[in-house]
């Protein structure tokens, strides 16, 4: 998984009871969330990752509230995420 690829470097993770419910019905319970600054196409913001082991079914997972601020949409025809940070559109794979 990325956390445990990059646990070393990233630091310790704080505790957290948040899980994510799944297409099975299954709840992926938190291994913890950690604060990261993340730049994308040169433009810096703080996020809070939880950490979720999911066993392989995704690498990422991003809320809604994250969907939400960055007012992201899905485009289906090429399969990309287009979201906005401050006065920028980013588009990114799915």
């Amino acid at each position: 998984s990325l956390w445990t690829q990059f646990q070393d470097l990233l630091g310790a993770a704080t505790p957290s009871s948040v899980g994510a419910y799944i297409g099975s019905g299954h709840v992926i319970k938190s291994l913890g969330s950690i604060l990261l600054q993340i730049d994308v196409d040169r433009i810096a913001t703080k996020i809070t990752f939880k950490i979720l082991n999911s066993h392989g079914i995704f690498e990422v997972l991003l809320g809604k509230l994250w969907l939400a601020t960055t007012r992201a949409v899905h485009n289906y025809n090429d399969d990309t995420l287009i979201f906005k940070i401050g006065m920028h559109n980013i588009t990114i794979p799915n």
